[in-house]
């Protein structure tokens, strides 16, 4: 028993540990500035440790310093850990468990190269954690059940089998961070992350986490940062997912909800949704493998460069993406779907499934890059196709090439929009049309266009058609319902060699000065 204040400094490369079983009543602090570790509380079964004043530990050279290695360690006061030099690691609990008395805290100094970790660690009442050791330094917790606000500033900040009862806030800088967390933590609190570092900052890496309270992801990297949700199967969030990223960041980096696994990765509770907050000008936004307990509507709105990636996810309410580019990679959307292409390259499906068994609505106003829908895939619209365009982008169903054949349900048709369609083509490629539902489509403008084309088999409209456009390509199609085809400008337009097939009436008007219609 010490109930004076105490100093320890251990020296040299070789190696030291003590037993245990001592009570420290004064202020007290131990450095270990040598090369060998320095072990506490590694005796017997029974051989605790208890401090019940301040209690500071340093490392200031390679040599690590283990507190409560294989017993328990008391804290009845507050925790100072610092690394000014060197790159000795800290523990806080290994074997041993650590408990935290109630209006004591835990706190860092900036940190050197080193990692503190704490196992096991128990704490009781609601005082406020500060762990800050700054971008050179890293946070790791394990099997902990953290009872205050918990705030952690950091190069590296993991967690892994730890319960955290109220709000966390994680903030990664720097250009150290690469790191997920092993998962099968339990948030009951807000969870607040910010990452401006150049690496990723893994979530849920082989054990879901369960998140009860809202999640604000913040990533400001501009080089190259991500933010990662899911690399395990079942991660729950019972609260509402906040997103932004204002690096800006470049095309490598952004925010992923959902990683790896089986379906479902992402679990998204009634009521709850996924919320574009503030700005997301850069990088991308992938939801992978999400599923909806309920309708609730999904409305992701972004900005500047940004891509947001739709990959195998079932949506059960009305899902609305803003974006320059959007990669709808597979799916299942069950609510009305539409896609606001603003600008980026061209975007398809990457030959995944993608069924709407709602409407699906595309406004295209992007002039850089196309957005298709049944690239290499048989896409099935199991309600109405409306489409708009201001832009010269274009809009495809079905490609002009590949295996794609994209097919719209019995009674449903493609319209066009209260946009107008004035800019920019539709494609139908190998595109089938079930039932006999009329489809009228009148495009306005010099550049429109309307294209289709028989890649992998003719396309097939069931219903009577009506199309207005500057340019009428027809490459492949079997017509069986009465068709109208008004050209009214664009250069010359033929079949390029491809069968047509008109099953019922067919008319042709040409209002064109510069172009002949051909078939």
């Amino acid at each position: 028993t010490f109930n004076g204040s105490v100093t320890v400094t251990k020296n040299g490369g070789t190696n030291a540990q003590s037993n245990g079983n001592n009570v420290f009543n004064g202020v007290t602090s131990i450095t270990n500035s040598g090369t060998g570790y320095l072990l506490l509380t590694n005796g017997a079964v029974g051989r605790n440790e208890t401090f019940n004043s301040t209690a500071t530990f340093n490392t200031t050279n390679t040599g690590g310093l283990y507190i409560g290695y294989q017993r328990n360690v008391t804290f009845n006061s507050n925790v100072i850990v610092n690394n000014p030099t060197g790159s000795g690691v800290i523990y806080l609990g290994y074997n041993g468990a650590v408990n935290l008395s109630s209006g004591s805290t835990i706190s860092c100094g900036t940190f050197s190269t080193s990692n503190l970790y704490l196992y096991k660690l128990s704490q009781t009442g609601s005082t406020a954690l500060n762990l800050s050791p700054g971008n050179t330094g890293g946070v790791h917790i394990y099997q902990s059940s953290i009872t205050g606000n918990l705030t952690v500033n950091a190069g590296i900040i993991t967690a892994q089998t730890s319960t955290f009862a109220a709000a966390v806030n994680y903030s990664v800088g720097g250009t150290i961070m690469n790191n997920w967390s092993a998962g099968g933590n339990t948030y009951n609190g807000v969870l607040t992350i910010n990452n401006s570092s150049s690496g990723y900052f893994g979530f849920g890496n082989g054990t879901a986490d369960t998140y009860n309270d809202d999640v604000y992801i913040n990533n400001t990297s501009t080089t190259g940062g991500r933010i990662i949700f899911g690399n395990s199967s079942n991660n729950q969030f019972n609260g509402n997912i906040y997103v932004s990223q204002s690096g800006p960041n470049t095309a490598a980096g952004g925010i992923a909800i959902g990683w790896g696994g089986t379906f479902p990765i992402i679990n998204i509770a009634a009521t709850k949704s996924i919320i574009t907050s503030g700005t997301y000008n850069s990088g991308y936004l992938q939801l992978f493998r999400v599923q909806q307990a309920d309708a609730t509507p999904i409305n992701l709105n972004t900005t500047g460069t940004t891509n947001v990636v739709l990959t195998n996810n079932i949506f059960t309410g009305a899902l609305t993406v803003t974006a320059p580019d959007i990669t709808p990679n597979g799916g299942t959307y069950n609510g009305a779907t539409t896609f606001n292409k603003t600008g980026g390259t061209g975007n398809h499906n990457s030959g995944n499934l993608n069924i709407f068994n709602s409407t699906c609505t595309i406004n295209q106003t992007s002039s850089t890059g196309y957005f298709m829908l049944g690239y290499n895939s048989a896409d099935q619209f199991n309600d109405d196709i409306t489409v708009t365009s201001t832009a010269i982008g274009g809009i495809r169903l079905g490609h002009n090439g590949g295996t794609g054949t994209p097919t719209l349900a019995s009674g449903k048709t493609i319209n066009i929009g209260g946009a107008g369609f004035s800019a920019g083509y539709l494609h139908l490629g190998s595109f089938t049309q079930l039932g006999n539902a009329a489809m009228n489509l009148p495009m306005t403008g010099t550049t429109s266009a309307f294209y289709v084309t028989n890649p992998a088999g003719p396309c097939v409209l069931g219903g009577a058609l009506n199309v207005t456009a500057a340019d009428i390509y027809i490459q492949g199609g079997t017509f069986n319902g009465a068709t109208v085809f008004t050209k009214t400008g664009g250069t010359s337009t033929h079949n390029n060699g491809n069968q047509n097939i008109f099953n019922s009436t067919l008319t042709i008007n040409q209002q064109s000065n510069t172009g002949y219609f051909m078939l």
